[in-house]
């Protein structure tokens, strides 16, 4: 449901023909302290690692790789807005960079930008290229391969 909820949101930014900012929740575990307001649970640095390295990596793809049971026992709360930004950019070439990350509650803030530069068949991925194609590392599977 998430995910299919990124495509519709940039089909109505494309009819209104301006730029948009889409803004996804950067909440990510809340088990990082023994002394957080939800405990301790090692899954929570696991998950919020997982989740900026594939932004750091411009890889929007993989956050959809996550396995349910890491993010349920992490207790985060932002995955279903990444994943719905990971939507809107499906066939962009996606450059991504984390600004801040820190966890001095229990709980992991995460602050990034997320940029779609053009369609993935218009322009390739080149290497050495700063900007990452959710699909050019993957064969090029188009939407329905997330």
């Amino acid at each position: 449901m998430y995910r299919s909820s990124g495509p519709r949101v940039r089909k109505a930014v494309e009819r209104l023909g301006r730029n948009a900012a889409i803004v996804a929740s950067g909440d990510m575990s809340h088990k990082l302290k023994a002394d957080g307001p939800y405990g301790f649970a090692p899954e929570g640095a696991v998950f919020d690692a997982f989740v900026r390295e594939c932004l750091e990596q411009s890889d929007v793809r993989k956050l959809l790789t996550v396995e349910p049971g890491l993010a349920e026992a992490a207790a985060e709360c932002g995955l279903r807005s990444v994943v719905m930004l990971a939507g809107a950019m499906d066939g962009l070439c996606v450059h991504s960079e984390v600004y801040s990350y820190e966890g001095p509650y229990g709980v992991g803030y995460l602050c990034a930008s997320v940029r779609g530069d053009g369609f993935c068949g218009a322009r390739k991925c080149a290497d050495g290229c700063n900007m990452r194609c959710a699909f050019c590392r993957f064969g090029h599977t188009g939407p329905s391969g997330f």
